[in-house]
């Protein structure tokens, strides 16, 4: 991976997962730990009450917890219960191999935010999770909007759900004049634009974008080129141009995040 500048790292979002098989653990853990997440697990419901306490008394509350509803010593809903008694405030995620209107009701009425059927699918988990994390900021002002432009429509909105994760809000496009449309209705802080799109190349994307925002410095976003290794020589091409930083295909969903965290910070210092 190549780019223009060393951003800072912050902490990546904290998941704690309990279920009462090793294997499901093991499986989400998996899951979470490739979407760039910190994950621990615990075997039962009385064991993440603990866990979650000591995370609590550390200053470093877990962001989320994705629960079992059926685990020995306190199932799913009791912990979530005793979890939002207790002040917790993250997301909580219970799922369930039962997916009856009832047990969704009884899982919504503990606290938690989402429900899951199982089996969890990668997909799925990722999706719920980011939307549970979206609900618990309530949208603040500070909230970072990103915009990921990418004629792969899969790598687009897989970009886009990690991103959520990883606490930004994050829409998609997938040519350039779509791209452009909808930057014009939602005014992302961000852009992350692959240089090789269908109708017109990212380098004219980022151009046009410059245009409508250099008589207003507030307005003006943080363009980041993208592009495969084949086209790495672009690199400085792209950060002499329109773009502030260039990465180098595949990036990962915790680069792409570190990246934009530090590239805030640096534009909020000039």
């Amino acid at each position: 991976m190549t780019r223009s500048k060393m951003p800072s790292r912050r902490r990546r979002k904290s998941i704690l997962v309990a279920d009462d098989r090793a294997e499901i653990r093991g499986v989400m853990q998996h899951f979470l730990e490739d979407a760039g997440c910190v994950v621990e697990s615990a075997p039962d419901g009385r064991r993440a009450l603990r866990m979650a306490e000591a995370a609590r008394q550390g200053g470093e509350p877990y962001d989320a917890m994705v629960l079992d509803l059926r685990m020995p010593h306190a199932d799913g809903s009791e912990v979530a219960r005793r979890l939002r008694d207790a002040g917790y405030e993250g997301a909580i995620v219970i799922m369930s191999a039962h997916a009856m209107k009832e047990i969704k009701t009884q899982c919504l009425g503990s606290g938690c935010d989402a429900f899951l059927a199982k089996p969890v699918a990668r997909e799925d988990l990722l999706q719920t999770l980011a939307q549970a994390l979206r609900k618990k900021r309530k949208a603040r002002p500070g909230d970072v909007r990103v915009l990921v432009v990418d004629d792969s429509q899969d790598a687009a909105e897989a970009l886009s759900l990690l991103l959520g994760i990883h606490g930004f809000s994050a829409e998609t496009a997938h040519s350039g004049e779509s791209a452009l449309e909808v930057f014009a209705d939602s005014a992302p802080q961000v852009a992350i634009i692959d240089i090789g799109l269908p109708d017109i190349s990212g380098y004219e994307v980022a151009a046009r974008i410059r245009s409508k925002t250099n008589h207003d410095p507030d307005a003006a976003p943080i363009l980041i080129a993208l592009s495969g290794r084949a086209n790495a020589e672009a690199a400085p091409e792209a950060v002499e141009a329109d773009f502030d930083y260039y990465l180098e295909k595949p990036a990962s969903a915790e680069s792409v995040a570190a990246l934009i965290r530090g590239a805030i910070e640096e534009s909020a210092k000039s």
